[in-house]
């Protein structure tokens, strides 16, 4: 059975703790029934499935690195490591097998990354992985791609109180999503993200999310406003889908975190002084500057910041023809930046073959 074969892999050691050695697993924490027990009764999870979620996967990981590694914890019916990304799946052959592999692999320290591992959505029953929401069988999306996908996920998409989405009559790939946050540093506030999916959505990495604002924060380039979605904050179950990418959007400003980061001063003093990033974020959401960086005033309360000069012009409404080309020109800029790219790939590749 999968406990014993997880003592053989153990060498018989009872000490804690999880560690890679050699490229060998060596499971070095026992998990015993009432942990098992208490981790169904206490954590918020999906319900209890054969079907693995695994995240903060190594860079370099692949199908045979999950196959070796749930082999440990029970019979393996499949696996599969999502191409470029760093998550995949697992199926067992049982739920027991499955919740033993939680406990024993969840937190498992391994080439510099820390493996985290939940039970996946079913693929019935309104699951993350569809993009829906409400009960009752998920609609088959299977054959739609791009933004005819997304649009019939928006057409069933709930979403929690103070999120909403505007579709933009210019360009069917573009959205804006709406929040008020209610939470965190950012309270209050009310933020706009431009979304814009491309031709190969729900592949991984299809979409682009860009803040409307300039916001002083880890995940937002404050020159280009893009917004660093980590995959791990994605929550999937075997596609992506519109609502756990506006999800995700919100749990990135809701609860910022250090690391990934594109805007390294936020991220610094998030991770030393959480009082003075949040003094900072104040500061800046009321109009202030940061860093020679001018930021948006998103507040209406108190003054703006004093190197931040009000204007009418800031007043007035966007109309959805300049979102639309201003977001033009930030995915030319995309395409040009992935062009100059391949470019330099091809002219390294011609330098080595010389």
């Amino acid at each position: 059975g999968p406990g014993e074969r997880l003592k053989k892999a153990q060498g018989g050691s009872p000490n804690s703790g999880s560690s890679l050695v050699g490229g060998r697993l060596l499971l070095l924490k026992a998990a015993n029934m009432e942990g098992m027990e208490h981790l169904l009764k206490t954590e918020s999870e999906p319900t209890p499935t054969n079907n693995l979620y695994v995240w903060q996967l190594p860079p370099d990981a692949t199908d045979e690195f999950l196959q070796e590694l749930f082999a440990q914890t029970g019979t393996v019916v499949s696996v599969k490591v999502v191409p470029g990304k760093r998550y995949g799946f697992v199926q067992l052959s049982s739920v027991d097998e499955a919740t033993y592999a939680i406990s024993a692999v969840n937190g498992l320290s391994c080439h510099g990354t820390v493996l985290k591992v939940k039970y996946a959505d079913n693929a019935k029953g309104g699951g993350r992985g569809g993009g829906g929401g409400g009960g009752g069988p998920a609609e088959d999306l299977s054959g739609l791609s791009g933004v005819q996908r997304a649009q019939q996920e928006l057409q069933s998409c709930k979403l929690p109180h103070g999120c909403r989405v505007e579709r933009l009559h210019g360009s069917a790939t573009q959205l804006i999503f709406e929040l008020d946050v209610s939470e965190g540093p950012f309270t209050p506030a009310t933020l706009g993200f431009w979304v814009k999916v491309f031709d190969d959505f729900p592949a991984p990495g299809s979409f682009s999310v860009r803040s409307t604002k300039r916001l002083f924060h880890p995940s937002v380039d404050p020159s280009t406003c893009r917004v660093e979605i980590p995959e791990e904050r994605i929550e999937v179950s075997g596609s992506l889908g519109i609502r756990p990418l506006l999800l995700a959007i919100r749990d990135v400003i809701f609860t910022p975190r250090d690391s990934p980061a594109v805007n390294g001063d936020a991220a610094m003093l998030l991770q030393t002084d959480r009082d003075e990033f949040r003094r900072t974020v104040r500061l800046t959401l009321n109009g202030g500057d940061y860093g020679g960086i001018k930021f948006d005033r998103v507040l209406n309360l108190g003054k703006a910041g004093g190197t931040l000069k009000n204007s009418p012009v800031l007043d007035k409404p966007v109309t959805d023809q300049v979102k639309v080309d201003m977001m033009h020109l930030e995915v030319m800029k995309d395409d040009f930046t992935r062009q100059i790219t391949a470019w330099q790939q091809e002219n390294l590749e011609e330098m080595q073959r010389l």
